[in-house]
């Protein structure tokens, strides 16, 4: 068997071909034809993951580099359950095929595990002037935050919120969250577009920051027109107006097809759920990984649309007990709910949000840049997650043990988790996602933001 075969196997050189003799090349020759080899596949795996197209291969970046085939079959329009299950068998075979599978402990090293450690690289993360920045940028004379128990570097930029009243109103969690709670946790300031005091106040501020929809009349107005303007599109998946200098997005996908300002950067939801239920008097400790009792317990299931096939297979085809996650609210009925729904599942799927198997371009904008919340918000409070391998940002972070296309897959992750055989990829799932969506880690991050739209300039 060849040591590489499909797209990465190079064919030799014009030298290497001169330098056999009698059809053996020579040792040194070998080696070094082995090396390039080696290092060809390494390059290719290390791209950023590359959106799908029906009817084309999609690379899904360093996890999934070697499964292009079996992957690019979920996009052809006669995709079926059978394609599913031939992705999650060549994820598996590669998965098991990695040495640091065998390696207990290693997770524990300072870098972080799987694809996470892609995720984690300022590469994948930020763009600067159109580049990627080798290292994070450095907040010029930063000062330190006490708007925390655990405090953070914070820019002197001068920050306002401005979240549009009327989408609160409406009920767009994503802006609450993202332009009300945030600078909370911050210690920033934030005022409603519509507030009549804000022209009078806006010349106290050098940023700006829109959440979701632009505040318009601010982009005309005197005291705002030559200030740092930074959209927060969320979930909204748009370019930036013109005048902006950045643009926050919720995963890399994102980023890399709508950055059109000055600085760009991947700044992911905080977590608000743990501290609302510690609050509440939630006796479930959402902060370590729990160990359960060996038997058949309830499995989970997030995700306010998800399809409905998942479910009906676990319960009717294999006999599990399924729950499935109650609609949150910050009311104290609601977050009771939400700590029974955590309490009682040894396991969560965070699974897909579409109703038939094949991926219909409709659904592209949720493949491509849905952000990983249902994720991390689950493993962050120490359950074992599935995560549906379709989405590109749990690609991007999830051990691809721990990932699955077809409910089959789910089936049979749900026994080795049960059984313990996946203990290494669940802490090295917990070391991630802890590592990456702190709340410390994300505050630094928006921080860094602020400082470089007012610092940055063009190349």
């Amino acid at each position: 068997m060849p040591l590489l075969s499909g797209p990465f196997l190079k064919v030799p050189t014009i030298e290497a071909r001169q330098s056999r003799t009698n059809g053996v090349i020579h040792n040194g020759m070998a080696q070094l034809l082995v090396l390039q080899l080696l290092r060809a596949f390494e390059d290719e795996c290390e791209k950023p993951m590359v959106p799908p197209r029906p009817g084309q291969n999609y690379s899904a970046g360093r996890v999934h580099c070697r499964c292009q085939h079996e992957l690019s079959l979920l996009w052809s329009p006669l995709a079926s359950p059978a394609s599913a299950r031939a992705a999650d068998h060549c994820l598996r075979v590669h998965a098991a095929s990695r040495e640091e599978t065998n390696q207990p402990g290693k997770f524990e090293s300072t870098r972080l595990p799987g694809a996470c450690a892609n995720y984690s690289r300022p590469q994948s993360r930020w763009l600067i002037g159109g580049r990627q920045p080798l290292a994070e940028p450095i907040i010029v004379n930063p000062v330190e935050s006490s708007a925390a128990d655990v405090s953070w570097l914070r820019s002197r930029a001068r920050v306002l919120f401005v979240p549009i009243r009327d989408m609160v109103n409406m009920g767009y969690q994503s802006v609450t969250y993202r332009c009300i709670e945030v600078p909370k946790m911050l210690g920033r300031s934030f005022k409603h577009c519509e507030d009549p005091s804000l022209p009078l106040l806006a010349d106290r501020f050098d940023v700006f920051v829109h959440c979701k929809s632009v505040c318009k009349w601010m982009l005309e107005h005197p005291s705002t027109r030559d200030k740092s303007h930074i959209l927060d599109g969320v979930d909204a998946y748009q370019l930036a107006p013109p005048t902006f200098r950045g643009q926050i997005f919720g995963n890399t996908a994102d980023l890399e097809a709508h950055c059109n300002t000055l600085v760009c950067a991947v700044v992911p939801h905080h977590s608000n759920l743990r501290p609302k239920l510690l609050a509440n008097g939630c006796t479930l400790d959402p902060g370590t990984q729990r160990k359960r009792p060996p038997g058949r317990h309830a499995i989970g299931i997030v995700g306010s649309q998800c399809d409905t096939k998942l479910q009906m297979d676990l319960e009717k085809v294999w006999m599990e007990r399924v729950t499935r996650e109650p609609y949150f609210n910050a009311t104290s009925k609601g977050l009771e709910r939400s700590c029974h729904f955590y309490s009682t599942v040894d396991a969560v799927v965070a699974w897909k949000q579409f109703k038939w198997h094949g991926q219909s371009p409709a659904h592209t904008p949720h493949i491509l840049w849905k952000p990983p919340t249902r994720y991390t918000n689950t493993v962050l409070l120490g359950v074992p997650t599935i995560a549906y391998a379709g989405y590109r940002a749990y690609q991007e972070l999830a051990p691809p043990e721990l990932l699955c296309y077809s409910e089959e897959c789910v089936h049979d992750t749900i026994m080795l988790l049960r059984a313990g055989k996946l203990d290494v990829q669940v802490r090295q799932q917990q070391q991630c996602v802890t590592a990456m969506f702190s709340n410390h880690e994300i505050a630094s991050r928006y921080e860094q933001v602020f400082d470089a739209a007012i610092n940055a300039s063009h190349p």
